[in-house]
């Protein structure tokens, strides 16, 4: 995964991992699914991805609060623990108790750390665990605890720690102290199983379903989810819907790229996929196919290795997906002032460059998802898209 080097925008879910005595406020379990609220926030930008050489653009985060287990010492206070959700990996690991940056520069103690001072019920396995992100590897051992998960209760709930960061994950900046991957884990890629087949496997779940409605901050409505175990029928249009199959051929939750549309002119080029990404603020695909879609747009120019748009553009992007088409309002465009005193004239552009790609992936993170209802089904490794209510 590739690095911006700007802030990012992040969407904070909470989550709940959490002593089974204590007694705290959780999300809603209705109509058969876990309904888990977003929220918006801005944080440095992150890489989620667990392959060392994917083509992954870091950024707006699903990220959530957790409280674990506690000591009898503190058995009532319990932790909170804010976790990245991330469409576009596999593994759930949070910090654990004496945690170093792999730099040397110092210790986790910025964040929330789990472990068996933290935790009477926490187990340490021994096993060793190791993920790399484009923005550096976490190490550490997989565990096991007790956990309140979303209101239900989640015995023997086995997850990573982690034991050495690389210097992002560590710093007090990064709003989150682990990441819950959802995306599919493939045959023989790791010794334990994710999240969401091990609350389906045990019966919380009826499906082993994920579904995302993204939060706008600009619209201030707080109607951002993350509903585990089915599609929430409230956020959706269902006349709309429609379901792909996954064509990836790693984890990644990956469909066929019809068509794209930018202020009326159809971009004309090869084959082309989307990989949706929930851990990628931007849309990101190859230089060439990102050169014509800017030079569709009336103003825009390239800058220092990065395309920028006129801040108040009116231009409206256009994905095609199983024959459905789906808008990105010219609002979702613009970034950020290329100079923060002329917030009239030029902003980066939320659509950017692969860099390092020569194939035919893009990827399509919060500047599309925010716009539609998605929702994975890892079962039956299928993609649906919908309209938004």
């Amino acid at each position: 995964m590739y690095i911006a080097s700007v802030p990012q925008a992040a969407f904070l879910a909470f989550l709940w991992l959490q002593s089974l005595e204590s007694t705290w406020a959780t999300p809603a379990r209705t109509q058969g699914f876990l309904a888990i609220p977003l929220t918006k926030t801005y944080n440095l930008p992150s890489s989620q991805l667990d392959e060392p050489n994917a083509l992954f653009a870091n950024g707006g985060e699903l990220a959530g609060t957790i409280q674990s287990p506690t000591a009898d010492a503190i058995h009532s206070l319990g932790l909170d623990i804010e976790l990245l959700v991330d469409s576009g990996s596999s593994y759930l690991w949070v910090g654990g108790e004496g945690c170093v940056m792999g730099d040397g520069s110092g210790d986790c103690s910025n964040h929330t750390l789990i472990g068996p001072q933290s935790s009477s019920t926490f187990k340490d396995t021994g096993a060793p665990f190791f993920v790399k992100y484009g923005s550096g590897p976490v190490a550490g051992h997989i565990v096991s605890d007790h956990v309140n998960f979303a209101g239900i209760d989640v015995k023997d709930l086995t997850f990573a720690v982690a034991l050495k960061e690389s210097r992002h994950y560590g710093l007090k900046s990064t709003l989150y102290d682990g990441i819950l991957g959802l995306a599919r884990l493939l045959p023989g890629q790791s010794s334990f199983p994710p999240l969401i087949d091990t609350l389906y496997e045990q019966g919380f779940i009826k499906d082993p379903i994920v579904s995302y409605k993204i939060p706008r901050r600009a619209d201030h409505l707080d109607d951002g989810e993350v509903a585990i175990g089915a599609m929430n029928p409230a956020k959706y249009k269902a006349a709309t819907v429609i379901t792909l199959p996954n064509i990836g051929t790693q984890r990644f939750w990956e469909v066929s790229l019809q068509r794209v549309v930018v202020n009326g002119l159809r971009m004309t080029w090869g084959t082309r996929s989307a990989v949706l990404d929930s851990g990628s603020t931007f849309i990101l695909g190859p230089r060439k196919d990102i050169a014509k879609v800017h030079t569709a747009i009336p103003g825009a120019q390239y800058q220092n290795g990065t395309w920028a748009v006129p801040c108040h553009t009116d231009v409206t992007i256009s994905f095609t997906f199983g024959d459905r088409t789906f808008p990105i309002p010219a609002r979702d465009l613009p970034f950020k002032p290329v100079d923060k005193n002329d917030p009239d004239g030029l902003c980066l552009s939320r659509i950017g460059e692969l860099q390092g790609s020569t194939d035919s992936r893009w990827i399509v993170g919060d500047v599309f998802l925010k716009n539609i209802y998605f929702s994975t089904h890892l079962g039956k490794n299928e993609i649906s898209i919908a309209e938004l209510a």
